[in-house]
């Protein structure tokens, strides 16, 4: 396959949210050059003793084009798929993770759509277009509930301060035992740590801790 005509700065990535964008100029490409029965798992793969050429044919095209998609995707994602054996299989698996997302993903574009202003300089209808699509990823992963509109909230309270604890807290969402409670119970040792950093003749300052952690904080799970 060839990728003259793929956009150069399109690739697979979970912290761009961009899977549709992604698997729609998959989808043009592989119907324009013929690949499209390979992608959709809808061509027999052909017993290599009754059929070698067509055996080969087949694994031919079926590598040319897992070889397209290795090559537009990122290294988290090349990671995850490349045992699967077939383009299909990888075409799958990589639909699952990008839109069965878990909490993660969509609590990260909820914060974006919450952080997003309107631009002056620029027409409105030109950022509502913008919120609406991000609405439309984060329906698409399922509905919210009140406890993660909670988890929302204590998120989006960071701005962009704490940085090294918001990744310690994002890194943990995926957890089964993840809650609010899990921020809280986070707060609750960094403040602890505060308190017994002043006791010890320190400079009170919480700043100073966000800034200068040297791990991020133990998460647990309460």
């Amino acid at each position: 396959m060839s990728d003259t005509s793929w956009p150069a700065d399109l690739c697979l990535n979970l912290a761009k949210s961009n899977w549709e964008e992604w698997s729609f100029q998959l989808q043009i490409q592989t119907d324009r050059l013929g690949f499209t029965k390979w992608l959709k798992g809808m061509l027999p793969h052909l017993c290599t003793t009754k059929y070698p050429k067509a055996h080969d044919i087949w694994e031919t095209n079926d590598c040319s084009l897992h070889t397209f998609i290795f090559g537009h995707i990122s290294l988290s994602d090349f990671i995850a798929i490349k045992p699967l054996a077939t383009s299909h299989l990888i075409f799958e698996e990589l639909h699952l993770r990008y839109e069965k997302l878990g909490v993660h993903t969509q609590l990260l574009m909820i914060k974006k759509a919450l952080d997003y202003h309107y631009d002056p300089e620029a027409p409105l209808c030109q950022g509502a277009e913008h919120i609406l699509a991000l609405h439309n990823k984060i329906t698409k992963i399922g509905p919210v509930n009140f406890n993660q509109l909670k988890i929302i909230f204590l998120i989006n309270a960071f701005g962009d301060r704490f940085n090294t604890m918001q990744l310690s807290i994002l890194s943990a969402i995926d957890l089964p035992t993840f809650s609010a409670n899990t921020i809280l119970c986070c707060f609750d040792q960094e403040d602890l740590i505060s308190r017994t950093h002043v006791a010890q003749g320190g400079h009170n300052s919480m700043a100073l801790l966000a800034t200068h952690w040297d791990k991020p904080p133990h998460i647990c799970s309460n």
